[in-house]
C-alpha cells in the first residue's frame, strides 16, 4: 500500500540556475568575466563544465536518496499504522499527542479528535490508580514500565491491553512512548483454561467421594432450605424405601420417623441451623417403611385401614389467617378420636427447612431411642429367629386365614435405622440464616442389631461370671475354712508329741545318749511345726480379715512391743528407738506383727559371738516409694479405702505425707540377688544356721499391703540391713 507524501515537492533545475545567477550577482559583482583572458575564460569554462557535471550527479544521488527516503518513510508510516499493536505517545500530562491506526480502531475514536484527548479517558475506572501510578515511573526514569488495564471504548467496546511504557524526549521536553497489545483473547483463553481446571478438579472430587460413598454404602444429601429443593443420592433413595430417580424431599424423611426418636432428631436439625451451635448435626434415628400391603381396607370400614389415613380422616389441620396451624385430636391406634385433655393429640413443629411434622405429643418429647425387644429390629424374637410374618391370606401352618370383621390385616412397618451426619451452610458466613444443609446417611441397622446381640451376649456373660465367680468365691471360703481348721487341728498332736517326748526325756534316767539325742531332735522338729503352723494360721488371719485403718501413735506402739514381748527382753538395752517416729494410718493389730517379726529377725540374724544392735527410726516424705504403688485393700470401699466416697479423690490426689520407718540392724546382711525372695512365703537364707518357718517377711508385707504401704530392704554385702516400712501420715 502506497501513501502520498505531505511534503512540498522540489523545485526544476531552470528555476534553480535562475535563482543562483541572480544570488551571484548581488553577492559577488565584482566576478564578472569581461576583461579576462581567452585562454582564463576557456579554462574556468571547463572547471565549470566539470563543477556542473559533478553536481548533476550529485544531484541525481540525492534524487534517489530521497526517493529511498520516501518509500521507506511510506513503509514505515504504514508499519506504524497498521502494527498488531497500538502506539501513542503521551505529554508529560497524559494527553495524546500522536497515535496509529491501530490505537485509533482500539479507542474507536478518530485521529484529529484522538490526538487532543486525555489518555485515562479510556482507562476503565477501576484501573486507574494502576495506570497512573505505571505513567508516573515512566516519566521519572529511564527504566521502560507495564502494566494491564482494561480499556474502554468510545462505542463502549471493552477489552484488557497491556500497555508497556518507556521515556522519550521530543521538542526539548519529556514524552512517553505507549504500546497497547489487546490481550482479551489472552485472558478469555486464560479463564476458559482456568475453568475447564476447575471443572476437571471437580469432576475428580465428585469421583473420589462417589467412590468414597459406594465404598462406604453411604448416601448423599443435599438440601436447600430456601427452595426446599432436595438433591440426592439413588442410595439414599434406597435408605427411604423408594425407586431410583424418585423425587425426594424433606417430609419424606419426616412422614417416616419413628415418633420415639422424632423429637431428638427435630432437635438436633433445629440446633444446627443455629450458628451459635456450630452448625452440625450427627444423629441415628430409626424410620418406618411401609409395605404397599399395609394400605389394606378395613372390611368394615371401606377405608384405608393404616395410621396415617386414619390420622387424616380425624385430624383436620386449619391454616388460620394469621399463619398458625390448629391441628384437630389425634386418632388413637384403634381409629377413634382421642378424647379432650389426653395428651394424644398431634403436635405440629415446623424444621428449619420449613416443613411441617405432626408428631405425638409432649409425652413423647425427649423420650431416648432404645434398641431391643419392641423396637422393630428383631421384636423381641432370639437372634436368628425368622422374623417374616406370614403372608396376608395364610397363618403359619399354610392354611388359608380369613380376616374377622373389622381386624388389621396390614403388614407390620420395616424399621430401619440411619444416622445422618450433616452440616449447615449460613448467609453472610456464619452469621446469617441458615440456607443450605448438606450431609449423608447411612443405614446403621444391621450395626444396631449387631449390637443388640452383643448386649445379649455380654448379659448372658455377665450372668455367666458372675454365677462362677460366686461359685469360685463359695469354693475359695471353704478352701480357707478347710485350711484354717487344719491347721489349727494340726496343733493338737503335733503338741501332744512334743509333751510326751519331754516326759521321755524326763523320766527316762537309763537312756542311751543317742536315743535321749533322737527325742530332743524330735521335741523340736515339733516345736518348729507347731511355729509353722502358728505363722501359717497369722498370715490366714490377715489374708481373711477386714482390719480399719485408724491413726496409731507409732513411738507408743515400737516402745510396747519392746516391752511386753518376753524375747526382747534380754536385747532390750541393744534396741534403740529414735524419737519421734511420727503417727501412721495404720491398723494396731498389724503393726505390731510386722515390728515383732521385724525385730525378731535382727536380733536373730547375728553372725556367732556379734552383740546384736538395733536402731529404728523414721523420716517424712512427700510421695510414695517409687518402686510400689501401694495396693487397695481387701473388703475395703470402692476406691481402696474404707468408708471411701467421692470426696476423698482431691484428699488422695493432694499426695498426702508419706512415713517410712527404718529397723537397721548390724546382722549377717541379705545378697543382692536374694532380696527380691526374703519376702516370698516359705524363703529360708541359711536353715540350718538360722531354723525358722520362711514366713514371717511374707507376713510383713501382707500386713503393710493391708494397710496401703509398702516394705523394702536395703543391705550391705559385709554386713548390715535396713528393713523399711512405707505408710501414709495421719492427719494431725
Amino acid at each position: 500500500m502506497s501513501r502520498t507524501s505531505n511534503r512540498p515537492p522540489p523545485a526544476p533545475a531552470t528555476a534553480l540556475r535562475s535563482q543562483a545567477e541572480e544570488r551571484l550577482r548581488h553577492e559577488r559583482p565584482e566576478a564578472a568575466i569581461t576583461g579576462m583572458p581567452v585562454d582564463q575564460i576557456q579554462a574556468t569554462l571547463h572547471e565549470l563544465h566539470v563543477h556542473q557535471i559533478e553536481l548533476e550527479m550529485q544531484n541525481e544521488q540525492l534524487r534517489s536518496s530521497q526517493s529511498e527516503l520516501e518509500q521507506a518513510r511510506e513503509r514505515f508510516e504504514e508499519l506504524y499504522d497498521f502494527a498488531p499493536v497500538g502506539y501513542l505517545t503521551l505529554d508529560d500530562q497524559g494527553n495524546i499527542r500522536a497515535a496509529n491506526l491501530t490505537a485509533v480502531n482500539m479507542l474507536e475514536v478518530e485521529r484529529t479528535r484522538l490526538e487532543t484527548m486525555p489518555f485515562s479517558k479510556f482507562v476503565y475506572r477501576e484501573d486507574a490508580d494502576p495506570f497512573y501510578l505505571c505513567l508516573r515511573k515512566t516519566l521519572n526514569s529511564a527504566l521502560s514500565q507495564s502494566c494491564e488495564v482494561r480499556l474502554l471504548g468510545q462505542n463502549k467496546g471493552l477489552i484488557v491491553a497491556r500497555l508497556d511504557l518507556i521515556q522519550a524526549f521530543e521538542n526539548g521536553g519529556t514524552v512517553c512512548r505507549l504500546t497497547i497489545t489487546d490481550i482479551t483473547q489472552h485472558k478469555r483463553a486464560e479463564e476458559a483454561l482456568r475453568e475447564h481446571q476447575k471443572r476437571q478438579v471437580q469432576y475428580e472430587n465428585e469421583e473420589r467421594l462417589r467412590v468414597a460413598f459406594e465404598a462406604g454404602d453411604l448416601g448423599s444429601w443435599d438440601h436447600d432450605l430456601r427452595t426446599g429443593k432436595v438433591i440426592c443420592s439413588d442410595r439414599t433413595r434406597a435408605m427411604l424405601g423408594l425407586e431410583p430417580g424418585a423425587t425426594v424431599n424433606w417430609s419424606m424423611i419426616l412422614d417416616r420417623l419413628h415418633s420415639d426418636d422424632a423429637p431428638r432428631f427435630l432437635k438436633a436439625m433445629d440446633e444446627s441451623a443455629n450458628p451459635a451451635e456450630g452448625g452440625r448435626a450427627d444423629v441415628e434415628f430409626r424410620i418406618q417403611i411401609k409395605s404397599p400391603k399395609s394400605e389394606v381396607r378395613s372390611p368394615k370400614l371401606g377405608a384405608p385401614n393404616s395410621i396415617s389415613a386414619r390420622a387424616e380422616a380425624t385430624s383436620k389441620v386449619q391454616e388460620p389467617s394469621n399463619g398458625a396451624r390448629v391441628s384437630a385430636p389425634a386418632a388413637s391406634p384403634d381409629g377413634k378420636p382421642a378424647p379432650e385433655g389426653s395428651g394424644a393429640g398431634l403436635k405440629t413443629r415446623r424444621t428449619a427447612g420449613g416443613a411441617r411434622l405432626s408428631s405425638a405429643a409432649a409425652s413423647s418429647e425427649g423420650r431416648q431411642a432404645s434398641v431391643g425387644p419392641g423396637t422393630g429390629l428383631n421384636s423381641g424374637r432370639a437372634a436368628g429367629e425368622d422374623t417374616r410374618a406370614p403372608g396376608p391370606d395364610k397363618t403359619e401352618s399354610g392354611d388359608k386365614a380369613v380376616p374377622a370383621p373389622g381386624e388389621d390385616t396390614r403388614t407390620p412397618a420395616e424399621v430401619r435405622w440411619l444416622r445422618f451426619a450433616a452440616r449447615c451452610f449460613f448467609e453472610n458466613g456464619s452469621t446469617g440464616r441458615a440456607i443450605r444443609r448438606t450431609g449423608v446417611l447411612a443405614d446403621i441397622t444391621n450395626q444396631k442389631r449387631a449390637e443388640q446381640v452383643l448386649h445379649s451376649r455380654a448379659r448372658e456373660l455377665e450372668t455367666v461370671v458372675e454365677d462362677r465367680t460366686a461359685r469360685l468365691r463359695e469354693a475359695v471360703g471353704e478352701l480357707e475354712h478347710f485350711s484354717y481348721t487344719l491347721a489349727h487341728d494340726l496343733r493338737a498332736p503335733v503338741r501332744a508329741i512334743r509333751g510326751y517326748g519331754d516326759l521321755l526325756i524326763a523320766q527316762s534316767v537309763n537312756l542311751a545318749p543317742r536315743h535321749k539325742e533322737f527325742l530332743i531332735r524330735a521335741c523340736k522338729a515339733a516345736e518348729r511345726m507347731d511355729q509353722l503352723i502358728l505363722d501359717t494360721l497369722d498370715y490366714t488371719k490377715i489374708v481373711r480379715q477386714h482390719f480399719e485403718l485408724k491413726p496409731i501413735e507409732t513411738g507408743a506402739l515400737v516402745e510396747q512391743v519392746v516391752q511386753s514381748y518376753p524375747q526382747f527382753q534380754e536385747a532390750r538395752e541393744n534396741i534403740t528407738i529414735v524419737a519421734p517416729l511420727p503417727a501412721v494410718m495404720g491398723n494396731a493389730a498389724l503393726l505390731t506383727q510386722c515390728f515383732s517379726n521385724l525385730l525378731n529377725n535382727a536380733l536373730k540374724f547375728v553372725a556367732p559371738g556379734k552383740e546384736p544392735e538395733v536402731r529404728i527410726y523414721a523420716e517424712e516424705s512427700r510421695t510414695a516409694s517409687s518402686a510400689f504403688t501401694p495396693a487397695p485393700a481387701a473388703n475395703d470401699g470402692p476406691t481402696g479405702r474404707p468408708d471411701a466416697h467421692p470426696a476423698s479423690e482431691d484428699r488422695r490426689n493432694a499426695r498426702p505425707a508419706r512415713v517410712r520407718v527404718w529397723v537397721e540392724d548390724n546382722g549377717i546382711g541379705i545378697p543382692e540377688d536374694c532380696r527380691d525372695k526374703v519376702f516370698e512365703m516359705f524363703q529360708q537364707l541359711m536353715p540350718v544356721q538360722y531354723p525358722g518357718t520362711g514366713i514371717g517377711l511374707a507376713i510383713v508385707k501382707k500386713a503393710v499391703e493391708r494397710m496401703r504401704g509398702a516394705v523394702g530392704v536395703e543391705s550391705h554385702p559385709k554386713g548390715g540391713s535396713r528393713f523399711w516400712i512405707d505408710l501414709e501420715k495421719a492427719a494431725e
